[in-house]
């Protein structure tokens, strides 16, 4: 009845960038440069986050056209829908949105904020290269790029978080 309020949006996979794959075999996230809040992406920056996640999650079935409405209401503001079968693919593309974010504010932040930790995530068990690399302190200028190079997990939950030179004394010491 209400056909005509639905609304279509017409998807062009073609215009996209290749994604890069790493030396892991995995493929590295996207940066979407000058994006400093998650909700202003562009319509084609939401479709690369979503065919990198696919990729990321190996979830062949999937296209960027089926998830981006559910990736669309998530960056709106709604709750995650956990009995969807592909909750965690969008959950991925929004975490490579916001990592992406992040990173262009750490840009413009490393004068006052010069070192990068990075931080497990709340996982049962995190991969072998996030263990090793936990609370390991980088320049902002190297930062992360997280996933991590030779993460093995479908869902990677590592942050990192900015410190100044004082933060950094008192954790070295």
């Amino acid at each position: 009845m209400f056909h005509w309020f639905k609304n279509k949006q017409k998807v062009n996979l073609e215009h996209l960038p290749d994604i890069e794959i790493g030396p892991d075999g995995r493929p590295r996230p996207p940066h979407f440069r000058g994006l400093s809040n998650p909700e202003n992406t562009t319509h084609s920056q939401r479709l690369l986050a979503l065919k990198w996640s696919i990729l990321w999650r190996r979830d062949e079935n999937l296209t960027p056209e089926d998830l981006i409405n559910a990736l669309n209401q998530r960056l709106a503001g709604m709750p995650k829908k956990r009995r969807e079968p592909f909750s965690e693919t969008v959950g991925m593309a929004m975490s490579v949105i916001q990592l992406s974010a992040q990173h262009n504010r750490m840009e413009r932040t490393k004068r006052a904020l010069p070192w990068v930790e990075l931080r497990l995530g709340p996982q049962e068990c995190p991969c072998a290269v996030a263990v090793a690399a936990d609370k390991v302190i980088r320049s902002a200028d190297e930062g992360f790029s997280i996933p991590l190079v030779g993460c093995d997990q479908t869902v990677c939950k590592c942050w990192q978080q900015q410190l100044t030179d004082n933060q950094k004394t008192q954790i070295s010491s």
